[in-house]
């Protein structure tokens, strides 16, 4: 059996552009979505390179796209998923992947830092995957229609510093 086990970070999924993002972040907050209200701007990737698109924190993107992606899921890019897709594709003659499971590790550290900590915006919390998972999901539908294997989220959350992903 083939398994691709696939690991994201804080700027695996970026913003082609900023077009909807004040929109949708003010519609998260008045949803009382986000756990601080002070930051989630984006930043642009590249200066000088205006087709870079933007990051911002891991959480706060899949806070504020996890009920907007059938309207919005243009906006979002995988730079680093679409290359190790078509990379596996063209291994496999553009037919399917050549895996048979796919393992999407994402990361959740609620339990790890304390309600002031992550009124840091530089705070690990912020940089958790585990709210980009419907944006994941949605991914691997539009570009796997056709994969008959499994696909699994394993979502490490430590229960408390001691255990968790950063020190």
């Amino acid at each position: 059996m083939t398994i691709w086990i696939v690991t994201a970070g804080n700027s695996d999924v970026i913003l082609k552009e900023d077009y909807s993002w004040s929109r949708l972040y003010e519609q998260a907050q008045e949803a009382d979505k986000l756990d601080c209200w002070h930051f989630g701007s984006l930043n642009r990737i590249d200066p000088r390179n205006q087709d870079a698109g933007y990051s911002t924190a891991a959480r706060v993107l899949g806070i504020v796209y996890e009920d907007q992606l059938d309207d919005n899921f243009e906006d979002l890019s995988f730079p680093l998923l679409d290359n190790f897709t078509e990379h596996l594709k063209s291994q496999n003659n553009h037919k399917n992947l050549g895996v048979e499971r796919i393992i999407m590790i994402l990361t959740n550290q609620k339990n790890v830092f304390t309600s002031e900590e992550i009124q840091d915006p530089k705070c690990p919390y912020w940089q958790d995957t585990c709210k980009l998972k419907p944006i994941f999901k949605k991914y691997f539908q539009e570009k796997f229609s056709q994969f008959k294997g499994e696909i699994e989220y394993l979502e490490i959350e430590p229960s408390s510093p001691s255990e968790g992903i950063v020190s």
